[in-house]
């Protein structure tokens, strides 16, 4: 039935622009677990309204059964859709002790600075950020460019610390993800918490991020392990995707200054959030924060999108009426239904793919509905010199029939 299969995927692409509008916008300032529901509660009904055109644009008549046993489906996947959001959304597991007021401060000094702050203004700054802590606030701070330097040990007291001269340079690279590894091996070493503030003008050379390898897996598995949130500021020329990403991945926050007079506030700002900022994470969006690379959580969401895909498949046989084909429907739409399951975890935490353009995938994989020619099609054959229509096959025998004077079979509810 190829106007099914094309009804089926033009519902699919409508819903995953409206989806996408609705996830952003009106939907995000609800709790996430209802958010996620009605998410996969519109897209049954406007998929299911699709197939329903579909049905009838290609000449069968729509069971009323089916239409309530649709109806029924989007009831039972709005209410699935919720449960196992709610169970996702639950913390699995050693639950990491907060950092409280305790921060290493880890500064960019590659030779991009001495474009962006040859006065190392940005040090003034961060000598007051410091002063403005409590008093009994332990810090460390740590300087990157080609090679990782250690300014102040973990532990230092905030009240009355100035920074060094000798903390001062501009010259190298930015071996950013280097040193974030290296502070996050000596807090784990440590025994205490802290989260990290990272200053930095430009992009990291030792990123290693379409695989998520080399140092920046490093830093990020220990980050996750231990609860350590990285927050960021940048000037000048920042890579905002990456420290937006990097930020995701731990929690904690990406804020963007307008030049070095700027500092201030943003690094008071990335402080005072990161110290209370929360982690969140859908079944349809990137999975952010100290979970985001757990097992536990990776086969939680393809299990249970593969469950929904299994109650999609069903609702969408009955929005189609496809009572002669249902098993060989039902199958392929599972099939299409676990492939999506899959790419939104691959694709999202694994490739880094903003889930914005996952959900499309998503969608366009979940709407898929294949069915042969039904047995009970409509027919047309010259007899008698005009044309006559027939039924072949007995599927709308088991509704009941009405056989009237033009010898037409239907199917009723």
């Amino acid at each position: 039935m190829k106007k099914i299969f094309v009804w089926a995927l033009v519902g699919g692409v409508i819903f995953s622009i409206i989806g996408n509008i609705l996830f952003n916008g009106p939907l995000s300032d609800i709790p996430s677990i209802l958010r996620v529901g009605i998410y996969f509660l519109i897209f049954s009904i406007i998929l299911g309204i699709s197939l329903i055109l579909g049905t009838v644009t290609s000449g069968y008549d729509v069971v009323g059964g089916y239409v309530v046993a649709f109806l029924v489906s989007c009831i039972v996947m709005f209410l699935v859709s919720m449960l196992f959001e709610f169970i996702y959304e639950i913390d699995f597991g050693k639950k990491a002790v907060g950092a409280g007021d305790n921060y290493v401060f880890i500064v960019d000094n590659s030779s991009s600075m001495e474009t962006n702050d040859s006065n190392y203004e940005r040090y003034d700054v961060l000598d007051q950020i410091i002063s403005e802590l409590p008093a009994n606030a332990e810090i460390g701070v740590y300087t990157y460019e080609s090679t990782v330097s250690q300014i102040t040990p973990l532990g230092t007291m905030a009240s009355n610390y100035t920074i060094p001269d000798n903390a001062r340079s501009n010259s190298g690279g930015t071996s950013m993800m280097t040193c974030i590894s290296t502070v996050a091996k000596e807090i784990e070493n440590s025994g205490k918490m802290y989260n990290i503030i990272n200053l930095t003008d430009g992009a990291a050379t030792d990123s290693g991020t379409f695989f998520r390898s080399g140092p920046y897996k490093s830093a990020l598995d220990t980050c996750q392990k231990m609860g350590i949130k990285v927050s960021s500021v940048g000037f000048g020329t920042p890579d905002e995707s990456f420290l937006t990403s990097l930020a995701e991945d731990t929690g904690g926050v990406y804020l963007n200054a307008d030049g070095v007079a700027d500092l201030y506030d943003n690094i008071k700002n990335a402080v005072t959030v990161t110290t209370g900022s929360n982690i969140q994470r859908t079944l349809i969006s990137l999975r952010s924060g100290p979970k985001s690379s757990s097992i536990l959580y990776i086969i939680l969401r393809i299990l249970f999108l593969i469950i929904m895909g299994v109650v999609f498949s069903v609702l969408k046989g009955f929005a189609s009426s496809e009572d002669d084909n249902m098993p060989l429907f039902i199958i392929v739409s599972v099939i299409a239904c676990t492939i999506g399951a899959i790419l939104m975890e691959a694709l999202t935490n694994g490739f880094g793919i903003g889930d914005n353009a996952v959900r499309v995938v998503l969608c366009i994989l979940w709407s898929v509905a294949f069915s042969p020619e039904k047995s009970g099609s409509a027919n047309f054959s010259d007899s008698g010199g005009g044309f006559q229509k027939s039924l072949k096959g007995t599927a709308a025998d088991r509704f009941g029939s009405d056989t009237g004077g033009s010898g037409t079979t239907q199917r009723f509810f």
